[in-house]
């Protein structure tokens, strides 16, 4: 006999065979057994299915059911007894099918089982008790089936099924309208399909269940409808002028494909680095914006990049962009707030993502600096998921920015991370190896299909046209859209209707041969238009619109001008200003421009960066300071060295102003032009000064330099350099058996070896903690070292800590511990920042308003000990329910000490003021309700609310702990199925008080 549970609901005498029990308590009874585990007590059922009964009725009533369920099961299937009523095995189901599906992976089953919601419409009278049951178990496994549903459709679209992912996300999104991924699936199943018509329709549609069901949408959702919005806001016009101003991407699936399962490799935890080589024009660019859409459709975190010529003289400039399209990723908000200051120095505008970032130091961060940053920056941002970062153009970027993420990402071997570079020679990072794909023209079936998405062409002429475009432009996809628009603006082929047709074979023969469509199509802008578009092109870098209105005569209409340059495909503009859409545009824009009119264009462009104020004034003036080299004009220099100085110290920076205009000049690569930028300096500034004050300082220092160098040399400190710890042969943790040498060196205050004590004895002062102690008597330091091979130090058990204190000469040391047990974890806040408000150990609290959203990073510190088990740190709140509101966050292999743990928080504050805590614990349990409910995992349930949950501790206990700390109770065990309480223990915790009130400045101190 068989159960269907999804959609309809009955009992059948096989599979797919007639039915026995239609829809009743018989049949509710029968699910609940089977879900049950086969078993329930009377009192279990009459509750679930009889409350509206007096006991006496409800009990004739089950077993008048239970004559029932005999009579169609067969009486030896039903066993009950005075409280225990147990079905035996021999009857199946779809939810355990489904089940058993779920855990092995098997989507398809899954997919095939579920029909429907389980028991969907099923009403008991009297039965209220199994209805809400049958909605958490409905809901439980509809959440199974989303699970494996996302999984089947994101492996369809792995593995370039775009038609079976499409199939699959329409199949689900009709059993389930309301959940968004399911549209978002089949967006991105359309878009890497090529639909990008049908992929807009789904946006459509989605945006209009929204609003008519009045759901709210989800963060993801917001951003997929956005960027279709912003798509169709700024291409409507262009699209109605220009069909080929955003083509799909053709002739590059099994490129499209590599970069997809280079993805995957990244989630699973691999490194992993793939070079896109090609010339100019080939559609690398395009390549990376699709795998960008692919990205953020699923959603990942999608950093892009992309180097521009007026960059690569300036140092660092290349890095400086990526760290600022990085540090606006989701999770950036969690680094350490040195790191955040040193981001603030090097792209001062990320002041804004950064608020509370300490003040920077003064000076230029160094090649150090910059490195470490960018690895905290990067570390930090794939603590939370994998992450993908896009580097286009690498032609254009500056070495030093390249050396520097070299470095980072080969650090960075076994990290959650992707990288896809491109550039026009074979490459990619320095000193990283990587994938390679070669991007080579489009074959006639590329080009055949670049012409489908114009419109249909009839089979006399396809060939033909083919042919000739694939002669003139060698099947480069820039220059064949350069050429159809060229065919479609002189008349020689028309759209009508869905049909493109050719009027005139020897209009476009003639149009095609010998021509540059690109350089023709530039030339036969208006004069305004192709004046800002060199103006762009000569800058090399994203120039706002304020900026371009100095850069041409009063005549021109800039804004006119930028909106024919948009429509024309040949300018975009970005978060940092207008640049030429592609590469060969600046070049076609430069190709005949005379020298006089690019010098004259390149001392315009540095008299406007110059006078440049806010933010960006610092890299306007370094861009300054290149075009005026390019312009090779002296008079320039005197005014950008002193606007440089009075910038330096209106930024608090110190330094000789002879340094500082070193650094600006190296920041533009223009050392050649010091002398001239001297200039610009006053008198004071001159060599005879610094002699002068040189003189001064050399007398001051010199009486004092060799005290310090004495005391310096001086021996300062006796430092461990490994654990002679010896534990018992007997214990069970072998793996921290240690047999090596005791090595003790004396150190300087320079961190240096030092002699000075050689030849005196080493002393063990002091011990603790230690069962035996056995040492040798003739230890000497000899060349700042000892090395103890007869010094031994026994522990009574492997879990207790040993602490020893050592004397030589006269040189007082601390004690050192050398093993550190169980005894010795803990847990406590580090940093953070939680809706804006900065966290730490002496600040652990945040205020907030009833029902606020709270959302943040929580940095934890933490120790465990030596022994060899795995430790488990977890988040729990005290609202609103505390067996729900418990979530893992990391498991921790033991032996650190100072680790540190990045911890997000997502959820709502109370609706009632009051006083809350967020907990975080530490302890060795599989996951995070064994922690809370002081449960061990031996008792296969997690206990609550007997009396020993960690978050039933009152007020007093949790503020105690504060910041960090530990908390006392017992543990429930069960040793041999007979459980019993543990004898009091401890557990290390970090809490952070929520505080919810109506007036953030006053202080609540009630309780909760």
């Amino acid at each position: 006999m068989y159960l269907t549970t999804f959609g309809a609901f009955q009992l059948l005498d096989a599979p797919g065979g007639t039915a026995l029990l239609p829809a009743g308590k018989p049949l509710a009874l029968l699910i609940y057994l089977q879900a049950n585990g086969g078993e329930a007590t009377r009192d279990q059922l009459l509750d679930l299915l009889w409350a509206n009964l007096p006991p006496d009725r409800g009990r004739h009533a089950l077993r008048q059911t239970l004559h029932s369920l005999r009579r169609v099961l067969g009486a030896e299937q039903l066993e009950s007894n005075a409280d225990l009523i147990r079905l035996k095995p021999g009857v199946g189901s779809d939810r355990n099918e489904f089940l058993e599906a779920f855990r092995v992976g098997n989507t398809d089953r899954v997919a095939d089982l579920y029909q429907g919601r389980f028991l969907s419409g099923l009403a008991i009278p009297g039965g209220a008790r199994f209805e809400e049951w049958r909605d958490e178990e409905a809901e439980r496994l509809h959440r199974m089936w989303r699970s494996s549903s996302e999984t089947a459709i994101g492996a369809a679209l792995d593995r370039g099924d775009h038609e079976a992912a499409i199939a699959q996300s329409i199949q689900t999104r009709e059993l389930d309208p309301h959940h968004q991924p399911f549209w978002r699936l089949l967006v991105g199943a359309h878009v890497q399909a090529g639909n990008s018509r049908a992929a807009r329709h789904e946006v459509e549609a989605l945006q209009h269940a929204l609003t008519t069901r009045g759901i709210q949408p989800q963060r993801a959702t917001v951003d997929l409808i956005d960027r279709w919005v912003r798509h169709r806001s700024n291409g409507a016009a262009h699209q109605a002028h220009d069909p080929l101003a955003h083509p799909d991407l053709v002739g590059r699936t099994s490129e499209f494909t590599r970069l997809l399962g280079a993805w995957q490799h990244a989630t699973a935890g691999q490194r992993t680095l793939v070079h896109i080589e090609g010339e100019a024009g080939i559609g690398k660019s395009r390549l990376l914006q699709a795998l960008v859409e692919r990205l953020t459709d699923l959603p990942a975190p999608v950093a892009v990049c992309r180097a521009v010529s007026g960059g690569r003289h300036y140092p660092f400039s290349f890095l400086a962009a990526t760290l600022d399209q990085l540090a606006r990723l989701s999770g950036a908000a969690g680094i350490d707030q040195s790191t955040a200051a040193t981001l603030v120095r090097i792209v001062p505008t990320l002041q804004s993502v950064f608020p509370g970032a300490p003040a920077p130091h003064e000076g230029t961060p160094d090649s150090h600096q910059l490195l470490s940053c960018t690895t905290d920056l990067v570390r930090t941002l794939m603590d939370e998921q994998p992450i993908a970062v896009m580097l286009d153009d690498l032609h254009w970027a500056d070495p030093a920015s390249l050396e520097i993420l070299g470095i980072v990402v080969a650090r960075l071997e076994g990290a959650p991370l992707l990288v896809v570079t491109t550039s026009r020679q074979s490459g990619g990072l320095p000193g990283v190896p990587s994938g390679h794909i070669v991007l080579t023209a489009l074959d006639c079936e590329g080009i055949t299909d670049l012409l489908a998405q114009l419109g249909d062409v009839p089979e006399s002429d396809e060939a033909w046209l083919v042919g000739q475009l694939a002669d003139s432009t060698a099947g480069t996809p820039l220059l064949l859209l350069e050429a159809l628009r060229t065919l479609q603006s002189i008349g020689a082929i028309v759209l009508r209707g869905e049909v493109l047709a050719i009027r005139d074979r020897t209009a476009v023969a003639a149009a095609l041969q010998g021509r540059a469509p690109v350089r023709q199509r530039v030339l036969g802008l208006p004069d305004g238009s192709r004046r800002i578009l060199e103006s762009i092109a000569i800058a090399g870098h994203p120039v706002p619109r304020a900026l371009i209105a100095q850069f041409v005569p009063s005549s021109i209409d800039v804004t006119q001008s930028l909106e024919t340059l948009e429509l024309a495909g040949l300018v975009r503009e970005g978060a940092q200003g207008w640049e030429a859409s592609h590469d060969r545009y600046a070049e076609a824009a430069l190709g005949e421009l005379p020298d006089d009119r690019r010098t004259a264009l390149h001392r315009t462009i540095a008299g406007a960066l110059a006078r440049v104020d806010g933010p960006e004034r610092g890299r306007a003036l370094i861009r300054a300071l290149g075009h005026a080299v390019d312009a090779n004009d002296d008079t320039l220099f005197p005014d950008l060295a002193r606007r440089w100085i009075a910038h330096q110290r209106e930024q608090r920076v110190t330094g000789r102003a002879e340094h500082l205009l070193k650094q600006f000049a190296a920041s533009a690569g223009a050392q050649a032009k010091l002398p001239a930028l001297r200039r610009g300096l006053p008198w004071t500034h001159g060599p005879l000064a610094r002699v002068a004050a040189v003189a001064a300082l050399v007398t001051v220092l010199l009486g004092g330099a060799e005290a310090w160098s004495w005391w310096m040399d001086q021996p300062a400190s006796l430092r461990l350099e490994n654990t002679p710890a010896m534990f018992p042969r007997d214990t069970d943790h072998p793996a921290i058996w240690n047999e090596v040498s005791a090595l003790l060196t004396v150190r300087n205050r320079r961190g240096e070896v030092s002699t000075k004590l050689d030849g005196q004895p080493l002393h063990l002062t002091s011990v603790l903690g230690l069962d035996s102690v056995s040492r040798s008597d003739a230890m000497v330091v000899t060349d700042g070292s000892v090395i103890a091979s007869a010094f031994q130090l026994w522990a009574p058990s492997g879990y207790d800590s040993l602490v020893a204190s050592f004397g030589v000469g006269k040189l007082a040391t601390k004690p050192l511990v050398l093993a550190r047990g169980y005894d010795h974890h803990a847990l406590s806040i580090h940093s953070g920042i939680v809706n804006g408000q900065e966290l730490g150990r002496d600040k652990p609290t945040i205020r907030v308003a009833p029902g606020e959203r709270i959302s943040g990073r929580v940095v934890l510190r933490y120790d465990t000990p030596t022994i060899p088990v795995l430790w488990f740190a977890a988040r729990s709140s005290t609202f609103p329910t505390t067996a729900r509101d418990t979530a893992s966050v990391s498991s921790l292999i033991t032996g650190a000490t100072a680790g540190t743990l990045g911890a997000m928080i997502e959820m709502t504050a109370p609706t009632a003021p009051g006083s809350y805590w967020l907990v975080w614990a530490q302890a060795a349990e599989p996951a995070a309700q064994w922690i809370f409910s002081r449960t061990n995992w031996a008792c296969l349930t997690a206990v609550w609310d007997d009396g020993n949950d960690l978050l039933q501790v009152p007020d007093s206990v949790l503020r105690h702990a504060w910041g960090g700390g530990r908390i006392d109770g017992t543990r429930l065990l069960c040793p041999d199925d007979r459980p019993r309480y543990e004898d009091p223990t401890f557990t290390a915790v970090a809490t952070v008080q929520v505080i919810v009130t109506d007036s953030a400045p006053a202080e609540v101190v009630a309780g909760r």
